[in-house]
């Protein structure tokens, strides 16, 4: 069976409550600080032949804690109707494809990933928990089968059998019905979650001069140099001890904002909590998934899934791996913008993630473009500029002042690059319009940041790291 850390704490704190009675009752399922901080998507799953929406139970006990339900019949807006959300994930799976095969859910309210409980006796066989903190096992992957409309059928990979919301006890879900018998009960829509809003117009401008730095953390790679030392040593790192060598890394002087790639989900909220150690500013730091498209039988959309970090030297799961941003907590707005990428199912889905900072009048957005050398690479490399410039120049139509960066894969004159000099974004980097400087272990020029055509960079550098193969860059821009 899997452990169920946060079960074991609620027993605790049931414990607590006895020898306190007069404490206030605890919210039971409190919402997890590492989904609170990312842009991924975000879904209800709806029953195609109830109308009804899945939820995470907040009433069940025991041996059915965490139980998922069938029941809603309009879920509530903002907080409250969390226990109506999940996120879709992947994860790598003996299979031909190494991710993209199989999703699995994860709670949005308690952060847990849900299994089909196997090994319950009737009536409770093949019922569904949202209770693993990962990483995922066989117990939490599903398959995803396309039917009429839109809407998926879910196969169980532990029970064989498929998802069903046609249990009589209030809409307990279970995997227990075999194909030949899927029919409404077992149909559900996924229903994308809406983002954060509109932007809205910027205030009116005033001078500042910011200090921005981005940095490929390198987080997810677990790759050996010829001489057997590690490549990325932030592979593997506790959130505990990657916050603190980041730390050790910007030194005693915190950037104003920072722009961040090959990112781990569960790094935000540390990552924060130490950017504002010692009394100084607030800070937000965003987290948005890179994804992988989902493979089904049957081609009815474009539904992809969030890539998990491998787990730590502990043991312990680190959550979706993407890309960050870290800006001052007054930011009201982040998203994520999906980006044109190869269209293979395992091949990686590149996004953007941007945030506002209205008292700068400053909008910050963070990428990774997709790498490769061929023709076709250069050609999505292309796009993708082309579809950042374009949340850019509308940014910049609501009066923002743009500031963005990350790692490009490509060389100042390359596609990919070249593009945002030639739109006359001035690069922290950039002499005579002559770009200097390497940024990673192969000695090329991969990593900007840029600023706006009337921003002055100064103090521009970039700086080593012995845990990442990619050089940090840092300067700061005076925007008039």
């Amino acid at each position: 069976m899997k452990s169920r850390i946060r079960g074991t704490l609620a027993v605790c704190a049931a414990l607590l409550g006895l020898l306190a009675p007069t404490a206030a009752a605890a919210d039971p399922f409190p919402e997890p600080s590492e989904l609170s901080k990312s842009a991924g998507q975000k879904f209800r799953l709806k029953v195609v032949g109830t109308g009804k929406y899945v939820t995470l139970s907040g009433t069940d006990q025991g041996a059915r804690e965490g139980a998922l339900r069938a029941r809603a019949g309009a879920p509530a807006a903002g907080k409250a109707g969390l226990p109506y959300v999940f996120t879709l994930h992947t994860s790598r799976a003996a299979s031909a494809h190494d991710y993209g095969e199989t999703i699995s859910l994860r709670s949005a309210q308690n952060g847990l990933f849900v299994t089909a409980e196997r090994d319950h006796p009737d009536p409770d066989t093949g019922m569904l928990r949202a209770r693993t903190d990962g990483p995922v096992g066989g117990w939490e992957r599903f398959t995803l089968k396309a039917r009429p409309n839109g809407a998926y059928a879910l196969k169980s990979a532990a029970t064989g059998t498929y998802l069903s919301a046609r249990d009589s006890q209030d809409g307990l879900l279970r995997a227990m019905v075999p194909e030949a018998d899927v029919k409404g009960w077992e149909t559900f829509v996924l229903e994308p979650v809406a983002g954060p809003g509109s932007l809205v117009r910027a205030p009116a401008a005033t001078p500042r001069t910011l200090d921005v730095m981005s940095w490929n953390v390198c987080a997810n790679n677990g790759a050996r140099e010829a001489d057997g030392t590690e490549r990325c040593s932030f592979y593997q790192d506790t959130p505990a001890l990657f916050t603190e060598r980041f730390m050790s890394h910007i030194g005693t002087v915190r950037p104003d904002a920072v722009l961040l790639q090959e990112f781990c989900e569960k790094y935000a909220r540390p990552l924060e909590n130490a950017l504002e150690a010692g009394g100084g500013p607030k800070w937000d730091v965003r987290f948005a998934p890179i994804e992988y498209r989902a493979e089904v039988d049957q081609a009815l959309g474009d539904l992809t899934v969030q890539k998990p970090c491998v787990q730590d030297s502990a043991g312990g799961d680190r959550g979706a791996y993407g890309v960050a941003i870290a800006v001052p907590e007054e930011n009201t707005f982040y998203e994520a913008h999906r980006l044109t990428s190869p269209a293979a199912i395992d091949v990686e889905q590149r996004t953007a993630l941007c945030a506002t900072v209205p008292s700068w009048s400053v909008h910050a957005c963070t990428t990774h473009f997709s790498p490769g050398s061929g023709t076709a690479d250069t050609a999505i490399r292309t796009a993708q500029a082309a579809e950042l410039r374009t949340e850019i120049e509308a940014a910049a139509g609501q009066g923002y002042r743009t500031i963005f960066g990350g790692d490009l894969n490509a060389t100042p004159g390359q596609p990919g690059a070249v593009s945002f000099y030639d739109a006359g974004h001035r690069e922290c980097d950039q002499s005579a319009s002559t770009p200097t400087g390497t940024t990673d272990a192969s000695t090329a020029k991969i990593d900007y940041v840029f600023g706006p055509a009337d921003g002055v960079w100064s103090a521009c550098a970039v700086k080593p790291s012995a845990h990442s193969d990619h050089h940090s860059v840092r300067g700061k821009v005076t925007l008039p």
